[in-house]
């Protein structure tokens, strides 16, 4: 019975080691200006503005750069993200519209991403796509820190 639990242990060792492989170190998109928030912008929504980093069940790097919000929750995302051969991910990056409605911002079509921001700062992460549902948390790593909640 030992040796049975050993070779599942260092089975999910490999495999925790395989997954750190197929990660390729990513770097945050570039050029990017993020638009500071006026005045006008209430602060649950400004607290998004910046560069996030996290990843998809840990194996897909990501980059997540909120450029600009406005008074109505309209957002300017640019998302970067890094292959994952075990997933047929292929980098990537784009840009478009996003909504934050109280602490959540959402955007997508074909993917649909979900961040909550969460009372310590950070973002935890949904991504559905082709009815495939993959978690995250996300780090802010440059921008106005988020206010505790």
């Amino acid at each position: 019975m030992r040796t049975v639990g050993l070779i599942f242990g260092l089975a999910a060792l490999a495999t925790a080691g395989c997954q750190q492989q197929t990660v390729a170190k990513l770097e945050p998109p570039a050029p990017v200006v993020i638009r500071p928030a006026g005045p006008d912008i209430p602060e649950q929504y400004a607290a998004f503005l910046g560069t996030w980093y996290g990843d998809w069940n840990g194996a897909i790097e990501s980059f997540m750069v909120v450029e600009e919000v406005d008074a109505t929750g309209n957002a300017v995302v640019n998302y970067k993200w890094g292959n994952a051969p075990a997933y047929q991910v292929t980098a990537g990056e784009a840009r478009g519209p996003a909504i934050i409605q109280g602490d959540t911002l959402k955007w997508g079509s074909q993917a649909k991403f979900t961040f909550k921001l969460r009372a310590d700062g950070m973002l935890d992460a949904e991504r559905v796509t082709r009815g495939a549902r993959t978690t995250g948390v996300f780090e802010k790593v440059s921008g106005p820190v988020p206010p505790t909640l």
